[in-house]
């Protein structure tokens, strides 16, 4: 039996989800909390987040608009003009900020920096601006993939950035300190964009065309911007901690860096599977007006993320320290980085809760083609992130932009159900109020077991052993928590379903 578009993109998301750690752990042994990881981030924080943007921006733009030309011929034309446009515009913008990073950066950090900081973020913004075309490029081969529903493609080549990161930094750090790290990402980002080009590049149709002059690239255009807006919540929250944390004592914004980058490890592992392949669905159900299959799709997505991200969160925030401590600490990562780090994920954690279901939320209103309302409520957030972090960054520092993350993220997903489910149909109806309130107490029961199993056990079994024990055993109870004692509709249903697709039962 051919496995299940959701499993493929999942398999393949966790593979590189495991770069993506090993990557953290390399960066951890080599340069640990210090200013070369501070200038790295510095570096990398306008530019990643016009990556972030650019991701997002182009798949969720692609799928809808290439799904009103069903004629080969009126595909491969139209695919032809955008990606010429883009091609050309990927190159323009990688080009201004390479020419205009020192300006770009004395803009968006704060004038306390080190200067030592300042110094190294300058040689290393140029290379990092020239990842800004490429990745344009990769996006929308990926968005092309995405289109004719062929998903593993993409899911393998996300990898290849992480294991190019790697093998610079491990093969070149000694001679070239961090800068070796950039170069391994950016030979990694190219291979990726040939790979996905090769993959999609005859079956499109696809040519360069010199004229940017078509319809289709007007309706890219007018969608992009307010797109962008809408994103902003999911990408531009680095720029404004590297402005905010620069300013307070060395190794603070890796601080936050190694937090927000284990969340958002987890965030994908959650739902990369399930977004990746809803919306192309839930696409289809708003081109044809199917509005309860739609609102169906997404209260299911919901509640499936809700059943995964929530024990996570949990365990992950009462088992930090022994986590943090096996993972990170070796080579320049020390005890004081651990405890750190252990300071701020609880609310990056907390954050996560309401950062994970927006992973949705989002594809929602997307797939509706309805862009300017989410890029409405993605200022509101903007604003009260930047807000909460100006009022509490001076009297918590660092934590301070960590309690301003949980809360912005949480108050950003109500806002966005709400509205979202007053176009297509309530989705923070009784219901998933119930499927949380169980899966939650679930969650919150197994955490304190792990708590407890973990400090009676670290000690006598050592602490891999004592957490994995802990760990595996905190997991069985909230499985057995949801299933057997709160009776959670959802769980019940998703492994009856997987039984009967294994030939178990009917």
């Amino acid at each position: 039996m051919a496995a299940r578009p959701e499993f493929v993109v999942t398999v393949f998301t966790a593979l590189h989800l495991g770069a993506s750690f090993v990557n953290q752990l390399v960066l951890a042994y080599l340069f640990g909390v210090s200013i070369e990881m501070d200038a790295f981030l510095t570096a990398g924080a306008l530019p990643l987040t016009i990556v972030g943007l650019v991701i997002g921006e182009l798949g969720f733009v692609l799928v809808p608009l290439l799904s009103h030309r069903r004629v080969q011929e009126e595909l491969s034309e139209v695919a032809s003009r955008l990606f010429s446009l883009l091609a050309v515009g990927g190159l323009a913008l990688g080009l201004l900020g390479l020419a205009g990073h020192g300006w770009i950066l004395r803009l968006t950090t704060s004038s306390d920096i080190p200067p030592a900081t300042l110094e190294l973020a300058l040689a290393l913004a140029p290379w990092i601006w020239l990842l800004v075309g490429l990745n344009i490029v990769c996006s929308f081969f990926t968005g092309l993939h995405h289109f004719h529903r062929r998903f593993t493609c993409p899911a393998v080549v996300l990898a290849f950035p992480y294991l190019g990161m790697i093998v610079g930094g491990l093969g070149w750090a000694p001679e070239v300190g961090i800068r070796s790290v950039v170069y391994g990402w950016l030979a990694g980002t190219f291979l990726k964009a040939y790979i996905l080009g090769a993959g999609v590049w005859r079956e499109s149709g696809l040519s360069f065309r010199w004229s940017f002059r078509h319809r289709a690239n007007r309706e890219l255009g007018v969608s992009l911007l307010p797109l962008g807006v809408a994103l902003l919540p999911f990408t531009v929250f680095p720029v404004l901690d590297a402005y905010w944390a620069s300013g307070l004592p060395h190794g603070s914004l890796s601080t936050l860096g190694y937090a927000s980058r284990i969340v958002l490890a987890l965030t994908t592992l959650a739902v990369q599977g399930i977004a990746v392949v809803l919306f192309p669905a839930i696409t289809a159900n708003g081109v044809a007006g199917e509005r309860e299959q739609f609102r169906q799709r997404l209260s299911q997505a919901l509640q499936t993320i809700v059943l995964i991200i929530l024990p996570v969160a949990a365990l992950t925030a009462a088992l930090r320290v022994p986590l943090l401590e096996f993972l990170f600490e070796r080579g320049r990562f020390d005890r004081a980085d651990t405890l750190a780090v252990a300071g701020v994920l609880p609310w990056y954690l907390l954050g996560m809760l309401g950062m994970a279901p927006m992973n949705v939320i989002s594809r929602g209103f997307f797939a509706l083609r309805d862009y300017r309302t989410p890029a409405g409520l993605g200022l509101v957030s903007l604003g009260l992130y930047a807000a909460l972090c100006a009022a509490l960054t001076p009297q918590l520092a660092q934590v301070g932009i960590a309690v301003a993350y949980a809360v912005t993220w949480l108050l950003t997903l109500f806002l966005q159900a709400y509205v979202l489910g007053r176009a297509a149909g309530k989705l923070l109806d009784e219901e998933l109020l119930i499927h949380v309130v169980k899966v939650g107490a679930s969650a919150l029961l197994a955490a304190v077991v792990a708590v407890a199993l973990s400090d009676g056990l670290e000690p006598r079994l050592g602490l891999f052993v004592g957490l994995a024990v802990s760990g595996l055993a905190s997991l069985l109870v909230f499985a057995g928590l949801s299933y057997f004692v709160f009776r959670v509709a959802h769980l019940r249903g998703l492994v009856a379903a997987a039984a009967k697709r294994a030939g178990v039962v009917g």
